[in-house]
């Protein structure tokens, strides 16, 4: 039989009503610092546990926070989300909230799910992450109903209002084509991936609004090249292409849009066949951008983006909006977009030598 606050309260001889107040930290109550632990060493011995759904009429709170998607089987974003949720359900359990994760394979259990929770009050808060289009309707279905929510994604153009957060991959690129012209490149390619997520098409502006700028031209259609899934044959293919081009216009540097660390691979690869070396001097062939946690350069030097990862996005969002909403307080902004630090990239600085024609496992 559960421990109820009332078996704690025969054992010490004090009141249920004085339990209750010191176990759910209840605002105006009095009781000596030693009475307090008292009441919590027993509940803890006794091994009580507050009844959820009592709590939940007593305050009209369900100290629950839901974290909702729809995972397709093709993207299989449980995965790639999984480190979100791990990086926001340990300080949520330190506010003393649960994160309850719903995924759902198709768009309507999202839908039905969030009308659910909202109308039913089935939650404190929700946290939405997903592509821009399908997440501007969830949100407008909770904001309908008044429930609380954040957003992975910038939505600040329809609705600036919104609590969102999201990297500024336009300024990203800025920054990277701005660094390898200070740095004496002046034909910069750029390589992301072929998508047509909205991230995706953001970097590619950031890109050429860049160049423009710049250089006073649109860059031409042969330095903007796409990759799509795990090819590191076709980041060889590529810098091989822009190689063989004639001198006066040939990339002598990349923009990285494509961060997956076999890509970083391909375009070493190609490097290395060619005895040429990765490098961050005006006579090297250089790159900076997008890279991963656990891209490691095997030959050359090269800059990426440091806290570019969903957990440090979750963080984030975590810091200067969850909390702030779940504590009654208004978020310093609401629009909160994270340019990440360029840093350099670990080298494994392996000889060129002997190499050239070899192929390395990646």
């Amino acid at each position: 039989m559960p421990v109820t606050l009332r078996d704690i309260a025969r054992k010490l001889e004090l009141s249920p009503s004085l339990i209750s107040a010191v176990l759910n930290d209840r605002p105006g109550i009095w009781a000596a610092v030693e009475t307090r632990k008292r009441i919590h060493d027993a509940a803890s011995d006794m091994g009580y546990r507050p009844n959820s759904a009592a709590r939940s009429l007593r305050t009209g709170k369900t100290n629950t926070v839901a974290f909702v998607y729809q995972n397709t089987p093709e993207q299989q974003l449980g995965a790639v989300y999984s480190t979100a949720m791990e990086t926001l359900a340990e300080p949520l359990g330190a506010m003393g909230y649960h994160l309850l994760v719903s995924a759902h394979n198709s768009y309507k259990g999202v839908k039905d799910t969030l009308f659910e929770l909202a109308s039913t009050r089935g939650c404190d808060m929700v946290v939405l992450w997903g592509q821009e289009g399908p997440v501007a309707e969830q949100a407008e279905l909770l904001e309908q109903h008044n429930m609380p929510f954040a957003i992975k994604g910038i939505h600040e153009e329809n609705h600036p209002d919104w609590p969102q957060i999201d990297f500024h991959h336009h300024q990203m690129m800025t920054d990277v084509v701005e660094y390898m012209h200070r740095i004496g490149h002046r034909n910069i390619a750029y390589l992301g991936f072929a998508l047509d997520d909205l991230f995706c098409q953001r970097l590619l502006k950031g890109y050429k609004d860049s160049i423009l700028r710049i250089s006073g031209q649109t860059p031409p259609s042969e330095w903007m090249q796409f990759v799509s899934g795990r090819d590191m044959t076709r980041c060889e293919s590529i810098i091989g292409e822009w190689l063989d081009m004639p001198k006066d216009i040939r990339p002598t540097a990349v923009a990285m849009g494509a961060g997956a660390h076999y890509n970083w691979h391909g375009i070493e690869m190609e490097l290395a066949k060619r005895g040429i070396r990765l490098g961050n001097g005006s006579q090297d062939f250089a790159a900076c951008g997008q890279c991963t946690q656990e891209t490691q350069l095997i030959f050359g030097q090269a800059s990426g983006f440091r806290q570019s990862e969903i957990s440090d996005l979750a963080e984030r969002m975590m810091d200067e909006l969850v909390k702030p909403i779940l504590e009654g307080r208004e978020p310093a902004s609401r629009v909160v977009k994270v340019v990440p630090v360029l840093h350099p990239i670990e080298s494994l600085k392996l000889p060129l030598d002997g190499i050239r024609n070899s192929r390395i496992s990646v």
